[in-house]
């Protein structure tokens, strides 16, 4: 079910403020990312898709309308970002695929993205289906990164992490003949996730 988007006002009944991915990049900064509980039990004992993100993401996207956008991005996990700067991310993301020839990926992330509501508590319901494709089951990482907010199964983040430092690694300290040759990449190696 598509959820309309109110773009005339905000909770409070003011115009939502007008945002830039920088601009919430300096918001998010201040808050410390740490792993949260997942699936928490709501009112009603019944386990739900929810996370809590915390007060510290209230004031983040304090005079906003609370809409986030959820998206799976291609290293395996979610990404939440304010429905105002959507527009921005989707511009900016597909303009990176698109250079390394990834134009399938651009769509998918439009396709597969949904709208959820921040509560007055920094809570925030994921939609089933992309909680399934991130694997997400009792504890999720949480970083934000240049003005989005990132949800890691934490076993993927670490495997995800050791194969990142492992190619670090392999170029730092490649011969220089192999280091070249180990920079030079295809796009289409660089699209396989």
């Amino acid at each position: 079910m598509a959820v309309k988007e109110n773009k005339s006002s905000n909770e409070n009944g003011q115009p939502p403020a007008k945002m830039t991915l920088a601009e919430m990049a300096l918001l998010l900064e201040n808050i410390k990312p740490k792993c949260r509980g997942f699936a928490e039990t709501d009112d009603y004992d019944k386990k739900t898709r929810r996370i809590c993100l915390g007060a510290g993401y209230n004031t983040a996207f304090y005079g906003l309308s609370r809409w986030l956008r959820v998206t799976r991005a291609p290293q395996g996990q979610l990404v939440l970002m304010a429905c105002e700067i959507w527009p921005e991310y989707l511009a900016n993301t597909g303009s990176v695929l698109s250079t390394l020839g990834c134009e399938a990926l651009a769509a998918d992330l439009e396709r597969k993205s949904e709208r959820v509501r921040l509560d007055a508590k920094g809570r925030v319901r994921i939609p089933e289906e992309l909680a399934k494709e991130a694997g997400l089951k009792d504890q999720v990482e949480v970083f934000h990164v240049g003005g989005v907010i990132e949800l890691w199964n934490p076993e993927t983040y670490l495997q995800h992490r050791k194969e990142a430092f492992a190619r670090f690694h392999e170029r730092l300290f490649s011969a220089p003949a192999q280091k070249s040759k180990a920079l030079e990449m295809s796009p289409e190696d660089a699209c396989k996730t």
